[in-house]
């Protein structure tokens, strides 16, 4: 019995997610101390500021679809030589670059579809958000190759460059009263200095070494057969961030300042309650795209259920002490809409990191039941907060998350548990 644990620990996958698993909630621990002094220090700002973040992340999913197919892509190749994905990673910055305009026109669009969205009178933080947003598909390219050859150590580091700068910057700046502008400005400044960094231990460590080889084939035929599972996944993560933003975006557009502002509070603890347990699970898909995926599959979602009881049980207990450690109303109905956000959140971690299994072994055959379901979810907390007329809204909205993300993660379990070798 003792030889079968330890040999469990000495997994490759168990090692490598350990480590990964500090570095991302010491991460983690310095983006929820900046979470918490926003919410100290730009009082009147914060729900706007949370609002604008669901919404960048609905457009981001398709950066988040590539990174997904990249990262796959990567672990396959480097799984035989390492020296060929970085062969293929050379190529795919140099098509980024070739599309240069494309990109700019893009940037361009979106830039005016978020003003119009959030209605910000000036453009200076949509600007500044969207820089960041291109500047982090280059950042996670370079830690997604990092990732995908299992380069775990550089990896890290480069998670804890970008974490301690954002911190620095954002609250140094805010200090310096510069406002709600100092959270994109440190957002993109942090990304840009983990670019460099990232990039730096990619070419030190292949460069040289594969200094000889031949990278003249035309990648673009690689890259246009897997865009088909690129678009594929991009419906994937499009579901996984319509589930996680859509309640937000939707309290933004159609609650009141201070219903909005409550919601923003309780999706904060969502925030917590999601980036904790899944930093436990941010290998799943290298490690699955290569052999042995369903003892990955199985011990993923062993370590979402477990960490995910235990901050649902943090938030249920302690929820009144948190509250008041950030001079908020601490009455217990508010601690306990907290502790079933929370149960919706390990939910969603569930779904989040099956479709990530799915993704790795290029499955796409739940995509459309689980578009029904984001479908649903979406009309059902839209009717709740415009027209069901009983109850409290926001409450409402919480129990009809949790109960539809119940579901539809018991359904994925038994999908990738029950299906046969993808």
């Amino acid at each position: 019995m003792i030889q079968k644990i330890l040999n469990f620990l000495k997994m490759d996958f168990i090692k490598s997610t350990s480590l990964v698993f500090i570095i991302n909630n010491v991460a983690n621990v310095l983006n929820y101390a900046t979470l918490i002094i926003v919410i100290a220090l730009l009082k009147d700002d914060f729900g706007v500021w949370v609002s604008t973040n669901g919404f960048l992340a609905l457009l981001s999913v398709p950066t988040s679809s590539l990174m997904a197919i990249l990262v796959s892509k990567f672990s396959k190749l480097s799984e035989n030589d390492p020296h060929d994905a970085f062969r293929f990673y050379n190529s795919f910055v140099g098509l980024l670059y070739k599309y240069k305009y494309q990109l700019l026109a893009i940037f361009i669009l979106t830039l005016v579809v978020s003003i119009q969205t959030l209605k910000f009178e000036n453009i200076t933080i949509p600007f500044l958000l969207i820089i960041s947003i291109f500047i982090s598909l280059l950042t996670n390219i370079n830690q997604n190759f990092l990732l995908g050859t299992l380069e775990i150590k550089k990896y890290s580091v480069g998670v804890l460059i970008g974490a301690v700068s954002k911190f620095i910057l954002t609250i140094s700046l805010i200090k310096l009263g510069v406002g709600l502008i100092s959270l994109p400005l440190g957002l993109a400044t942090s990304s840009l200095l983990t670019l460099f960094f990232a990039g730096y231990f990619i070419h030190k460590t292949f460069a040289k070494s594969d200094a000889d080889r031949d990278y003249s084939e035309n990648i673009e035929n690689d890259i246009l057969i897997g865009g088909k599972n690129t678009l594929k996944a991009m419906v994937y993560f499009a579901i996984l961030s319509l589930f996680l933003n859509i309640d937000i975006v939707l309290s933004r557009s159609l609650l009141s300042q201070d219903l909005n502002n409550k919601y923003a509070l309780i999706s904060t603890f969502g925030q917590i309650a999601h980036f904790g347990p899944i930093s436990l699970t941010a290998l799943i898909i290298p490690f699955a795209s290569r052999k042995d995926h369903k003892n990955i599959f199985y011990i993923s979602n062993a370590m979402i259920i477990i960490s995910g009881l235990f901050v649902t049980a943090s938030f249920y207990f302690f929820g009144a002490v948190i509250l008041n450690s950030l001079n908020k109303v601490s009455d217990p109905y508010t601690v306990w809409l907290i502790f079933v956000y929370s149960v919706f959140i390990m939910m969603y971690n569930l779904v989040f990191i099956n479709i990530n299994y799915l993704i790795s072994r290029l499955d796409f055959k739940p995509s459309i039941p689980l578009l029904g379901a984001v479908i649903s979810f979406i009309f059902g907390l839209f009717y709740l907060a415009t027209q069901y007329k009983n109850g409290d809204i926001i409450s409402n909205m919480i129990y009809f998350s949790a109960a539809m993300m119940s579901i539809t993660a018991i359904s994925t379990i038994f999908y990738c548990a029950g299906g046969r070798d993808r």
